[in-house]
Protein backbone atom coordinates (compact mmCIF):
# COMPACT_ATOMS: atom_id res chain seq x y z
CA UNK A 1 0.00 0.00 0.00
CA UNK A 2 2.85 2.55 0.64
CA UNK A 3 4.50 1.96 -2.12
CA UNK A 4 1.31 2.87 -4.41
CA UNK A 5 0.68 5.79 -2.24
CA UNK A 6 4.71 6.40 -3.21
CA UNK A 7 3.88 5.48 -6.73
CA UNK A 8 0.89 8.12 -6.52
CA UNK A 9 2.82 10.93 -5.27
CA UNK A 10 5.82 11.02 -7.54
CA UNK A 11 3.79 10.99 -10.48
CA UNK A 12 1.64 13.90 -9.66
CA UNK A 13 4.92 15.70 -8.39
CA UNK A 14 6.12 15.14 -11.64
CA UNK A 15 2.99 16.59 -13.39
CA UNK A 16 3.03 19.49 -11.16
CA UNK A 17 6.41 20.03 -11.77
CA UNK A 18 5.61 19.97 -15.37
CA UNK A 19 2.61 22.63 -14.94
CA UNK A 20 4.87 25.05 -12.98
CA UNK A 21 7.40 25.05 -15.60
CA UNK A 22 5.00 25.66 -18.00
CA UNK A 23 2.97 28.35 -16.03
CA UNK A 24 6.62 30.16 -15.18
CA UNK A 25 7.24 30.17 -19.28
CA UNK A 26 4.18 31.86 -20.43
CA UNK A 27 3.79 34.28 -17.49
CA UNK A 28 3.63 37.43 -18.93
CA UNK A 29 3.03 36.49 -22.64
CA UNK A 30 -0.79 35.18 -22.95
CA UNK A 31 -3.42 37.02 -20.87
CA UNK A 32 -5.46 33.84 -21.52
CA UNK A 33 -3.35 31.13 -21.36
CA UNK A 34 -1.46 32.57 -18.38
CA UNK A 35 -4.37 32.41 -16.02
CA UNK A 36 -5.90 29.10 -17.53
CA UNK A 37 -2.27 27.38 -16.64
CA UNK A 38 -2.17 28.58 -13.53
CA UNK A 39 -5.62 27.75 -12.59
CA UNK A 40 -5.03 24.32 -14.02
CA UNK A 41 -1.72 24.11 -12.16
CA UNK A 42 -3.32 25.00 -8.30
CA UNK A 43 -5.70 22.49 -9.10
CA UNK A 44 -3.97 19.62 -9.88
CA UNK A 45 -1.98 21.36 -6.09
CA UNK A 46 -5.38 21.18 -4.37
CA UNK A 47 -5.55 17.43 -5.70
CA UNK A 48 -2.35 16.34 -4.56
CA UNK A 49 -2.68 17.59 -1.38
CA UNK A 50 -6.51 15.52 -1.09
CA UNK A 51 -4.96 12.30 -2.46
CA UNK A 52 -7.99 12.45 -4.89
CA UNK A 53 -7.63 11.15 -8.52
CA UNK A 54 -7.66 13.89 -11.46
CA UNK A 55 -10.87 14.67 -13.42
CA UNK A 56 -9.03 14.33 -16.64
CA UNK A 57 -11.82 15.27 -19.00
CA UNK A 58 -12.38 18.56 -16.88
CA UNK A 59 -8.79 20.00 -17.16
CA UNK A 60 -8.56 18.57 -21.20
CA UNK A 61 -11.66 20.50 -22.33
CA UNK A 62 -9.83 23.18 -21.08
CA UNK A 63 -6.82 22.50 -22.12
CA UNK A 64 -8.43 21.63 -25.83
CA UNK A 65 -9.72 25.45 -25.71
CA UNK A 66 -6.70 26.65 -25.89
CA UNK A 67 -6.01 25.34 -28.51
CA UNK A 68 -8.27 26.69 -30.72
CA UNK A 69 -6.58 28.52 -34.20
CA UNK A 70 -6.96 32.06 -35.41
CA UNK A 71 -5.16 33.63 -32.49
CA UNK A 72 -1.63 36.39 -33.02
CA UNK A 73 1.72 34.57 -33.24
CA UNK A 74 2.62 35.34 -29.63
CA UNK A 75 -0.46 33.23 -28.22
CA UNK A 76 -0.11 30.88 -30.47
CA UNK A 77 3.37 30.35 -29.53
CA UNK A 78 2.76 30.14 -25.81
CA UNK A 79 -0.38 27.52 -26.34
CA UNK A 80 1.98 25.31 -28.53
CA UNK A 81 3.84 24.88 -25.56
CA UNK A 82 0.98 24.34 -23.14
CA UNK A 83 -0.33 21.76 -25.88
CA UNK A 84 3.19 20.19 -25.32
CA UNK A 85 3.45 19.88 -21.73
CA UNK A 86 -0.19 18.73 -21.63
CA UNK A 87 0.43 15.79 -24.00
CA UNK A 88 3.78 14.82 -22.14
CA UNK A 89 1.12 14.72 -19.08
CA UNK A 90 -1.40 12.32 -20.84
CA UNK A 91 1.25 10.19 -22.21
CA UNK A 92 2.50 10.05 -18.28
CA UNK A 93 -0.45 8.54 -17.14
CA UNK A 94 -1.08 6.13 -20.17
CA UNK A 95 -3.33 8.39 -22.22
CA UNK A 96 -1.68 7.61 -25.24
CA UNK A 97 -4.49 8.43 -27.96
CA UNK A 98 -5.59 12.02 -26.68
CA UNK A 99 -1.73 12.61 -26.01
CA UNK A 100 -1.47 12.37 -29.62
CA UNK A 101 -4.43 14.86 -30.25
CA UNK A 102 -2.37 17.27 -28.16
CA UNK A 103 0.68 16.58 -30.10
CA UNK A 104 -0.91 17.56 -33.37
CA UNK A 105 -1.82 20.81 -31.90
CA UNK A 106 1.23 21.43 -30.78
CA UNK A 107 2.67 20.94 -34.59
CA UNK A 108 -0.35 22.90 -35.85
CA UNK A 109 0.28 25.80 -33.26
CA UNK A 110 4.02 25.79 -33.33
CA UNK A 111 4.42 26.04 -37.33
CA UNK A 112 1.47 28.73 -37.36
CA UNK A 113 4.10 30.47 -35.02
CA UNK A 114 7.07 29.77 -36.75
CA UNK A 115 8.43 28.43 -33.43
CA UNK A 116 10.68 25.68 -34.90
CA UNK A 117 12.04 23.90 -32.57
CA UNK A 118 9.08 23.42 -30.41
CA UNK A 119 7.82 21.80 -33.71
CA UNK A 120 10.23 19.87 -34.41
CA UNK A 121 10.31 18.57 -30.69
CA UNK A 122 6.68 17.90 -30.93
CA UNK A 123 6.99 16.05 -33.25
CA UNK A 124 9.69 13.64 -32.28
CA UNK A 125 7.54 12.83 -29.14
CA UNK A 126 5.30 11.92 -31.64
CA UNK A 127 6.81 9.89 -33.18
CA UNK A 128 8.67 8.23 -30.16
CA UNK A 129 5.02 8.12 -28.55
CA UNK A 130 4.03 5.89 -32.11
CA UNK A 131 7.02 4.08 -32.13
CA UNK A 132 5.91 2.97 -28.48
CA UNK A 133 2.78 1.53 -29.87
CA UNK A 134 4.37 -0.36 -32.73
CA UNK A 135 3.63 2.22 -35.56
CA UNK A 136 7.10 2.00 -36.76
CA UNK A 137 6.32 3.17 -40.46
CA UNK A 138 4.37 6.44 -39.91
CA UNK A 139 6.69 7.15 -36.93
CA UNK A 140 10.27 6.63 -39.37
CA UNK A 141 8.47 8.84 -41.89
CA UNK A 142 7.71 11.63 -39.52
CA UNK A 143 11.34 11.76 -38.18
CA UNK A 144 12.90 11.32 -41.56
CA UNK A 145 11.28 14.65 -42.15
CA UNK A 146 12.59 15.88 -38.91
CA UNK A 147 16.04 15.16 -39.90
CA UNK A 148 15.19 16.84 -42.89
CA UNK A 149 13.95 20.30 -41.44
CA UNK A 150 16.50 20.13 -38.75
CA UNK A 151 19.55 20.07 -41.16
CA UNK A 152 18.22 22.74 -43.17
CA UNK A 153 17.71 24.98 -40.11
CA UNK A 154 21.34 23.81 -39.06
CA UNK A 155 19.67 22.53 -35.79
CA UNK A 156 21.99 20.17 -34.54
CA UNK A 157 21.19 19.00 -31.46
CA UNK A 158 17.35 18.34 -32.55
CA UNK A 159 19.03 16.51 -35.54
CA UNK A 160 21.01 14.38 -33.43
CA UNK A 161 17.70 13.82 -31.44
CA UNK A 162 15.45 12.59 -34.35
CA UNK A 163 18.33 10.18 -35.57
CA UNK A 164 18.98 8.80 -32.84
CA UNK A 165 14.55 8.33 -32.69
CA UNK A 166 15.03 6.77 -36.91
CA UNK A 167 18.14 4.38 -34.98
CA UNK A 168 15.34 3.15 -31.98
CA UNK A 169 12.98 2.39 -35.04
CA UNK A 170 15.76 0.60 -36.79
CA UNK A 171 16.40 -1.32 -34.12
CA UNK A 172 12.86 -2.39 -33.14
CA UNK A 173 12.62 -3.51 -36.86
CA UNK A 174 15.52 -5.65 -36.55
CA UNK A 175 17.96 -3.60 -39.03
CA UNK A 176 20.95 -3.18 -36.41
CA UNK A 177 23.13 -1.85 -39.30
CA UNK A 178 20.95 0.57 -40.32
CA UNK A 179 20.15 1.85 -36.97
CA UNK A 180 23.89 2.04 -36.10
CA UNK A 181 24.56 4.39 -39.34
CA UNK A 182 22.05 6.56 -37.55
CA UNK A 183 23.34 6.52 -33.95
CA UNK A 184 27.25 6.84 -35.56
CA UNK A 185 26.19 9.85 -36.95
CA UNK A 186 23.95 11.25 -34.03
CA UNK A 187 27.48 10.39 -31.85
CA UNK A 188 29.16 12.67 -33.95
CA UNK A 189 26.90 15.55 -33.29
CA UNK A 190 26.49 14.80 -29.99
CA UNK A 191 30.51 15.35 -29.41
CA UNK A 192 30.56 18.79 -31.60
CA UNK A 193 27.90 19.76 -29.31
CA UNK A 194 29.91 19.13 -25.92
CA UNK A 195 26.71 16.72 -24.83
CA UNK A 196 27.85 14.12 -22.79
CA UNK A 197 24.05 12.87 -21.92
CA UNK A 198 23.30 12.47 -25.31
CA UNK A 199 26.30 10.96 -26.16
CA UNK A 200 25.96 8.41 -23.45
CA UNK A 201 22.43 7.32 -24.81
CA UNK A 202 24.24 6.81 -28.39
CA UNK A 203 27.08 5.35 -27.10
CA UNK A 204 24.42 3.22 -24.94
CA UNK A 205 22.47 2.02 -27.97
CA UNK A 206 25.39 1.35 -29.96
CA UNK A 207 26.00 -1.25 -27.31
CA UNK A 208 22.47 -2.84 -27.37
CA UNK A 209 22.97 -2.89 -31.37
CA UNK A 210 25.97 -4.98 -31.35
CA UNK A 211 24.62 -6.77 -28.79
CA UNK A 212 21.72 -7.92 -31.25
CA UNK A 213 23.84 -8.65 -33.92
CA UNK A 214 25.84 -11.12 -31.37
CA UNK A 215 28.28 -9.37 -31.36
CA UNK A 216 28.62 -9.17 -26.99
CA UNK A 217 31.95 -8.38 -26.29
CA UNK A 218 32.03 -5.38 -28.96
CA UNK A 219 28.62 -4.27 -26.85
CA UNK A 220 29.84 -4.86 -23.66
CA UNK A 221 32.76 -2.37 -24.34
CA UNK A 222 30.35 0.17 -25.81
CA UNK A 223 28.03 0.24 -23.13
CA UNK A 224 30.82 0.83 -20.33
CA UNK A 225 31.67 3.69 -22.66
CA UNK A 226 28.39 5.01 -22.52
CA UNK A 227 28.75 4.68 -18.40
CA UNK A 228 31.71 7.35 -18.55
CA UNK A 229 29.41 9.62 -20.32
CA UNK A 230 26.60 8.96 -17.68
CA UNK A 231 29.22 9.77 -15.15
CA UNK A 232 29.45 13.22 -15.83
CA UNK A 233 26.12 14.61 -16.38
CA UNK A 234 24.72 11.91 -13.17
CA UNK A 235 21.66 10.74 -15.37
CA UNK A 236 19.93 7.95 -13.06
CA UNK A 237 17.65 7.96 -16.04
CA UNK A 238 20.68 7.02 -18.42
CA UNK A 239 22.37 4.75 -15.89
CA UNK A 240 19.18 2.38 -15.19
CA UNK A 241 18.78 1.91 -19.13
CA UNK A 242 22.70 1.40 -19.61
CA UNK A 243 23.20 -1.08 -16.11
CA UNK A 244 20.21 -2.70 -17.57
CA UNK A 245 21.92 -3.35 -20.56
CA UNK A 246 24.87 -4.46 -19.48
CA UNK A 247 23.39 -6.60 -17.13
CA UNK A 248 21.91 -8.53 -20.42
CA UNK A 249 25.35 -8.68 -21.85
CA UNK A 250 26.93 -9.88 -18.84
CA UNK A 251 24.12 -12.66 -19.01
CA UNK A 252 24.63 -13.39 -22.67
CA UNK A 253 28.69 -13.62 -21.56
CA UNK A 254 28.03 -16.16 -18.44
CA UNK A 255 28.80 -14.02 -16.75
CA UNK A 256 25.84 -14.44 -14.03
CA UNK A 257 27.24 -12.82 -10.67
CA UNK A 258 27.94 -9.16 -12.39
CA UNK A 259 24.36 -9.74 -14.68
CA UNK A 260 22.56 -9.59 -11.03
CA UNK A 261 24.88 -6.54 -10.03
CA UNK A 262 24.30 -4.45 -12.93
CA UNK A 263 20.51 -5.40 -12.78
CA UNK A 264 20.58 -4.36 -9.25
CA UNK A 265 22.53 -1.24 -9.58
CA UNK A 266 19.52 -0.39 -12.53
CA UNK A 267 16.62 -1.24 -10.22
CA UNK A 268 17.64 1.42 -7.86
CA UNK A 269 18.42 4.33 -10.52
CA UNK A 270 15.29 3.35 -12.61
CA UNK A 271 13.67 4.00 -9.26
CA UNK A 272 15.31 7.46 -8.75
CA UNK A 273 14.62 8.41 -11.95
CA UNK A 274 11.03 7.17 -11.81
CA UNK A 275 10.98 5.19 -14.96
CA UNK A 276 8.89 2.46 -15.16
CA UNK A 277 9.77 1.28 -18.42
CA UNK A 278 13.39 0.29 -17.34
CA UNK A 279 12.06 -1.24 -14.08
CA UNK A 280 9.72 -3.66 -16.39
CA UNK A 281 12.79 -4.18 -18.69
CA UNK A 282 15.09 -5.13 -15.69
CA UNK A 283 12.20 -7.79 -14.41
CA UNK A 284 11.74 -8.96 -17.19
CA UNK A 285 16.11 -9.31 -17.46
CA UNK A 286 16.25 -10.94 -14.07
CA UNK A 287 13.30 -13.43 -15.18
CA UNK A 288 15.55 -14.70 -17.52
CA UNK A 289 18.42 -14.77 -15.48
CA UNK A 290 16.73 -16.86 -12.79
CA UNK A 291 15.76 -19.28 -15.77
CA UNK A 292 19.39 -19.79 -16.22
CA UNK A 293 19.74 -20.64 -12.36
CA UNK A 294 16.74 -22.45 -12.03
CA UNK A 295 15.24 -20.45 -9.78
CA UNK A 296 11.66 -20.86 -11.37
CA UNK A 297 9.57 -19.38 -9.01
CA UNK A 298 11.62 -16.16 -8.67
CA UNK A 299 11.86 -15.72 -12.54
CA UNK A 300 7.82 -16.43 -13.27
CA UNK A 301 7.27 -13.82 -10.18
CA UNK A 302 9.74 -11.39 -12.04
CA UNK A 303 8.23 -11.78 -15.34
CA UNK A 304 4.74 -11.66 -14.14
CA UNK A 305 5.25 -8.42 -12.71
CA UNK A 306 7.11 -6.90 -16.14
CA UNK A 307 4.10 -8.30 -18.19
CA UNK A 308 1.55 -6.29 -15.68
CA UNK A 309 3.61 -2.94 -15.94
CA UNK A 310 3.81 -3.24 -19.99
CA UNK A 311 -0.08 -3.74 -19.81
CA UNK A 312 -0.74 -1.36 -17.74
CA UNK A 313 1.39 1.30 -19.84
CA UNK A 314 -0.11 -0.39 -23.44
CA UNK A 315 3.43 -1.95 -24.52
CA UNK A 316 2.46 -4.60 -26.44
CA UNK A 317 6.41 -5.90 -27.57
CA UNK A 318 6.92 -5.04 -23.63
CA UNK A 319 3.65 -7.64 -23.17
CA UNK A 320 5.30 -10.17 -26.26
CA UNK A 321 8.61 -10.53 -24.13
CA UNK A 322 7.21 -11.19 -20.85
CA UNK A 323 5.15 -13.93 -22.88
CA UNK A 324 8.13 -15.16 -24.13
CA UNK A 325 10.02 -15.41 -21.00
CA UNK A 326 7.07 -16.99 -19.30
CA UNK A 327 7.09 -19.25 -22.22
CA UNK A 328 10.53 -20.62 -21.36
CA UNK A 329 9.72 -21.25 -17.72
CA UNK A 330 6.79 -23.15 -18.53
CA UNK A 331 9.11 -25.70 -20.90
CA UNK A 332 11.36 -25.70 -17.96
CA UNK A 333 8.69 -26.95 -15.87
CA UNK A 334 7.78 -29.59 -18.69
CA UNK A 335 4.52 -28.07 -19.06
CA UNK A 336 4.54 -28.04 -22.83
CA UNK A 337 1.23 -26.72 -23.68
CA UNK A 338 1.09 -23.62 -21.55
CA UNK A 339 4.75 -23.01 -23.37
CA UNK A 340 3.37 -22.92 -26.80
CA UNK A 341 0.13 -20.94 -25.97
CA UNK A 342 2.40 -18.02 -24.24
CA UNK A 343 5.20 -18.48 -27.12
CA UNK A 344 2.36 -18.30 -29.70
CA UNK A 345 0.76 -15.61 -28.38
CA UNK A 346 3.79 -13.84 -28.52
CA UNK A 347 4.61 -14.20 -32.05
CA UNK A 348 1.51 -13.08 -33.67
CA UNK A 349 2.11 -10.07 -31.28
CA UNK A 350 5.94 -9.52 -32.66
CA UNK A 351 4.25 -10.26 -36.24
CA UNK A 352 2.05 -7.75 -35.97
CA UNK A 353 4.03 -5.11 -34.79
CA UNK A 354 6.67 -5.89 -37.12
CA UNK A 355 9.33 -6.76 -34.65
CA UNK A 356 11.92 -9.79 -36.38
CA UNK A 357 14.10 -10.27 -33.19
CA UNK A 358 11.77 -10.49 -30.45
CA UNK A 359 10.01 -13.42 -33.58
CA UNK A 360 12.69 -14.81 -33.76
CA UNK A 361 14.02 -15.74 -30.21
CA UNK A 362 10.23 -16.96 -29.29
CA UNK A 363 10.52 -18.66 -32.38
CA UNK A 364 13.61 -20.56 -31.20
CA UNK A 365 11.68 -21.67 -28.24
CA UNK A 366 9.23 -23.19 -29.81
CA UNK A 367 11.49 -25.05 -31.66
CA UNK A 368 12.54 -26.07 -28.22
CA UNK A 369 8.69 -27.21 -27.47
CA UNK A 370 8.27 -29.40 -30.40
CA UNK A 371 11.29 -31.11 -29.46
CA UNK A 372 10.21 -32.01 -26.07
CA UNK A 373 7.28 -33.22 -27.55
CA UNK A 374 8.95 -35.62 -29.90
CA UNK A 375 7.95 -33.93 -32.49
CA UNK A 376 11.70 -33.61 -34.33
CA UNK A 377 10.44 -32.67 -38.14
CA UNK A 378 8.38 -29.31 -36.72
CA UNK A 379 11.33 -28.85 -34.37
CA UNK A 380 13.66 -28.92 -37.79
CA UNK A 381 11.61 -26.73 -39.68
CA UNK A 382 10.86 -24.02 -36.44
CA UNK A 383 14.66 -24.14 -35.71
CA UNK A 384 15.37 -23.36 -39.48
CA UNK A 385 12.18 -20.43 -39.61
CA UNK A 386 14.30 -18.81 -36.52
CA UNK A 387 17.41 -19.01 -38.13
CA UNK A 388 16.34 -17.08 -41.24
CA UNK A 389 15.00 -14.55 -38.71
CA UNK A 390 18.14 -13.98 -36.49
CA UNK A 391 20.04 -13.45 -40.02
CA UNK A 392 17.27 -10.87 -41.54
CA UNK A 393 18.66 -9.15 -37.81
CA UNK A 394 22.18 -9.36 -38.80
CA UNK A 395 22.71 -12.02 -36.25
CA UNK A 396 24.12 -14.19 -38.63
CA UNK A 397 26.22 -16.32 -36.10
CA UNK A 398 23.10 -17.55 -33.58
CA UNK A 399 21.42 -18.09 -37.47
CA UNK A 400 24.67 -20.39 -38.32
CA UNK A 401 23.96 -22.08 -35.07
CA UNK A 402 20.48 -22.43 -35.19
CA UNK A 403 21.26 -24.38 -38.95
CA UNK A 404 23.53 -26.94 -37.52
CA UNK A 405 20.91 -27.83 -34.48
CA UNK A 406 18.51 -28.21 -37.32
CA UNK A 407 20.53 -29.97 -39.83
CA UNK A 408 21.72 -32.24 -36.63
CA UNK A 409 17.86 -33.47 -36.63
CA UNK A 410 17.91 -34.54 -39.77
Amino acid sequence: MQDREAQWASRWLWIVEQLDDLYGACRSQDPVAQPLARQVYAELLLLLSRGSAAPWSDLDSRITALEQPGLGSEAQAVRSRISLAWARILDRVNRRRDALAHLDSAIQLAEAAQEKKVALVAKMEKADLLRRCGSFAEAQELLSRVVKKARQWGMRREEADALNGLGNIFLEVGKPAEAEIRFQTALELAWLLDDPRLAGHLANNLGVSACIRGEVEEGYRLLNRALVSRDRVGDAKGYAETYHNLGMAARQMGRGAAASDYFRHAAINAALAQDGTTAANVDLGEAELYVDLGELELARFHAARARESYTGTGDLLGVAEAGRVLGTIALQEGDLETAKKSCDSSIRLFQEHGSPLGEAETTEITARIARARGDLGVARKTLMRAATLFGMVGNEKKARQLRNEAAALA
